[in-house]
């Protein structure tokens, strides 16, 4: 029961099966406590009638499962629920829960809250049961399932691409490969590189790292080191001098769980909480004013409960406490609040007020997941919103995909992974950034690659992505600074596998 496997995402089944109860040694309180009444005044109704929403949840949080009747019934109607261990287990990866759930008469909508708990494993898929039946019978039920990332995975970025470089993490070591000019590639030096150098310094222990978009940045030992260009302090050590390998920013050592390098500046996750540093301009640092910063500083209202962020261009975006937050540039409607007003303080996504899993941001335009749909707001010149058009939204839109577990932007093309670790990509395809073995403008529908197994696709600043498949590292696209690391400057419009 404590075999715990290192994957990147714990599958959470809920199945609707009736009266079989487990004992549960410890419960978490309903939402309401109006949802518990007697059964004895209420009919019985088949679980057909209920929709069952929300469902996804980070490992931690508490994941408040929606039942919905189809339309308002005259009678009260009454559900019977439990959970049951299956490769997840009560107390350890998640605490159960019992009882009955009553819809009044007139009522619509009912949830039911499950606290998932966060520990220090990284898990592989895991998955329990929600035992729900119509009260009176043992056999009349349904089955539903509902996806929990694991914490220690989804603050942890394996690869990430920059303008024109790479950067990556195999076997705990990083690597990055491509444009070298300002000391990008953390090796010492400053010429550009074809394939994967190994950066020196951080042979072991690396958790994460981030390619901004002529600088880079990783996580060892929970401490933060950047390196590359520096013009605007984006290396976070109360300096400005460019560096050509990798530099400890010592304001930031320990409990560092995640890194997002922007085009100019770079935010972090130290303690749940948020830090940015560097360029200003449009206040994307989130401090309520456009001074730069040369070493990192607290985020307005981003003290606690932040789990994922993104750095796009010149704006922000990041998950707290379920809710998507973003600042900065707003020009193309890139923040998601319905406005084009640039914002240098965390402001609340329209309709994104929970259940957010995944964001990616880009230089004009934002995506995330929420209940496993995919949506997008902002620029959409290449249909990379998603919407079968080129037309702008400055809310998100939901753009059809909605078994996603994760998804990335590109300068203009967006790829989103499947809960069963498939990839479908959609928007520019100029220098065949969909990897579909085609290179045209773009796309108005999304096309499926031919990869399996995928764990994750890199964010990125340029016109190239790369993705990690069963312990592999493909790429494509853009390739004039031989940042795909295949040993050659020729563009790839399809997945090619990088050798380390």
């Amino acid at each position: 029961m404590n075999n715990k496997k290192n994957l990147k995402v714990i599958f959470l089944s809920i199945v609707l099966v009736g009266m079989v109860f487990q004992n549960c040694a410890k419960q978490t309180t309903e939402a309401s406590s109006s949802q518990i009444t007697t059964a004895s005044s209420s009919s019985y109704a088949n679980p057909s009638l209920l929709s069952v929403s929300n469902l996804t949840v980070t490992e931690g949080n508490t994941l408040a499962v929606k039942l919905s009747l189809a339309q308002a019934y005259n009678t009260a109607y009454t559900f019977q629920y439990s959970t049951v261990d299956g490769s997840a287990y009560d107390q350890y990866d998640y605490y159960g829960v019992s009882g009955t759930v009553t819809f009044a008469a007139g009522e619509t909508e009912k949830t039911i809250s499950i606290q998932a708990i966060s520990d220090s494993y990284q898990e592989g898929s895991e998955y329990f049961y929600l035992q729900l039946a119509q009260y009176d019978t043992a056999t009349n039920y349904r089955n539903i399932m509902i996806t929990i990332y694991d914490s220690s995975l989804a603050n942890s970025q394996q690869i990430s691409a920059g303008f024109y470089h790479s950067c990556s993490v195999s076997n705990a070591a990083a690597y990055c490969w491509g444009y070298n000019s300002y000391g990008q590639l953390g090796d010492g030096g400053n010429t550009d590189s074809h394939v994967a150098l190994q950066v020196p310094g951080l042979e072991d222990s690396v958790t994460a790292i981030s390619a901004g978009g002529f600088h880079s940045c990783a996580i060892k030992n929970s401490t933060v080191k950047c390196w590359g260009y520096n013009l605007y302090g984006q290396l976070g050590i109360n300096s400005t001098t460019t560096k050509l390998a990798p530099n400890t920013i010592t304001s930031l050592s320990g409990s560092v769980t995640a890194i997002s390098a922007g085009g100019y500046f770079t935010c972090a996750i130290k303690d749940s909480a948020l830090y940015c540093w560097g360029y200003n301009a449009y206040g994307q640092l989130g401090t309520a004013s456009v001074g730069q910063s040369n070493a990192p500083i607290l985020v307005a209202n981003m003290t606690t409960g932040v789990s994922a962020v993104s750095a796009g261009h010149s704006h922000v975006c990041a998950i707290q406490s379920g809710a998507l937050y973003c600042w900065g540039n707003n020009a193309k409607g890139q923040l998601g609040d319905g406005t084009t007003t640039t914002r240098s303080t965390p402001t609340l996504v329209s309709g994104l007020d929970a259940n957010v899993t995944s964001v990616s941001a880009s230089a004009d335009y934002t995506c995330a997941v929420q209940n496993n749909k995919v949506k997008c707001w902002g620029d959409n010149t290449y249909s990379q919103l998603g919407d079968g058009t080129t037309t702008a939204h400055y809310a998100p839109y939901y753009m059809g995909i909605s078994d996603a577990q994760s998804v990335s932007v590109s300068r203009y093309t967006t790829c989103a992974v499947s809960t069963s670790s498939t990839v479908k990509c959609w928007g520019y395809n100029g220098y065949g950034e969909l990897g579909v073995s085609a290179t045209y403008g773009y796309t108005l529908s999304a096309k499926a690659l031919s990869l399996t197994g995928v764990t994750v696709i890199s964010h990125s600043h340029g016109n190239h992505l790369c993705a990690q498949s069963s312990s592999a590292t493909y790429c494509w696209g853009y390739n004039y600074f031989g940042q795909l690391g295949l040993g050659s400057t020729t563009n790839q419009n399809s997945p090619v596998n990088l050798t380390y």
